[in-house]
């Protein structure tokens, strides 16, 4: 009855954080390892009892467990712990590749607007490899990067300032959000409006904008670009030309 009442696993869609343009043999992916804490099996109980419910069995259970029962109990992502902790080289993984809808002009002058927050970073990693392979041709590139702490999860920290410093460079400008660094929360979004007056210019020049991120962080972002533009019905104009993409869960 158990594994009836169970869902289906659901595959796990990654964007791959890699260029195919640098390297055509192996594939990147940015990965969270999911791992949370739940109060133990006891303390359920007690709280269902209070509440009227009581489980059956459930003494008989709680003594089976023994101490474990009063134990704090871990919850760890099927996928992301196998990917991060259980996968050794050599290993074969099943894999299914989708069509991305984030492709770069080709037009290499056209501007590019990158907005990720945490792992939503992983496809502008993967532009900015291409950047690099492209020997740092395209001169109008931002990316918006946002996270709790810059010394914590700061992903491809180094990455990042080696495209800013490199000779020519792979990167034109990093514009970071850390929320957890100040008494108010700063979000990628708050950066965004900030330079407000520079995305709308970039825009104008034909320039495209990526977002990928929780499905909040896209909704401001829109705001914010909405905003920065004048109104909605532009957003709405540069979705149909394929000049706005979003990835968002």
């Amino acid at each position: 009855a158990f594994l009836q009442l169970c869902p289906r696993q659901k595959s796990r869609p990654y964007t791959i954080a890699s260029s195919s343009r640098e390297d055509k043999t192996k594939i990147g992916v940015c990965v969270s390892v999911v791992v949370e804490t739940f109060a133990p099996l006891s303390q359920v109980v007690t709280e269902l009892a209070g509440k009227g419910y009581r489980p059956v069995a459930a003494e008989a259970c709680l003594q089976r467990l023994g101490e474990a029962a009063s134990a704090p109990r871990s919850f760890r992502g099927v996928c992301s712990s196998m990917l991060c902790c259980d996968v050794a080289v050599g290993d074969r993984l099943w894999v299914v590749s989708r069509p991305s809808t984030f492709r770069l002009p080709r037009r290499t002058t056209i501007p590019i607007v990158m907005v990720g927050a945490g792992t939503g970073v992983a496809p502008f990693r993967a532009f900015a490899r291409e950047f690099r392979a492209e020997q740092g041709i395209r001169k109008k590139t931002t990316l918006f990067f946002g996270c709790t702490k810059s010394d914590q999860d700061f992903l491809y920290k180094d990455e990042f300032q080696e495209a800013l410093d490199s000779e020519p460079k792979a990167l034109g400008e990093l514009v970071t959000a850390f929320s957890r660094e100040q008494a108010e929360k700063v979000y990628v979004q708050h950066r965004l409006r900030e330079r407000a007056a520079d995305v709308a210019a970039l825009v104008k020049e034909g320039g495209y904008v990526y977002v990928c991120g929780a499905l909040a962080m896209g909704a401001a972002i829109r705001e914010e670009l909405a905003s920065a533009l004048g109104s909605a019905d532009h957003v709405t104009r540069l979705v149909t030309e394929g000049r706005f993409v979003e990835e968002l869960w």
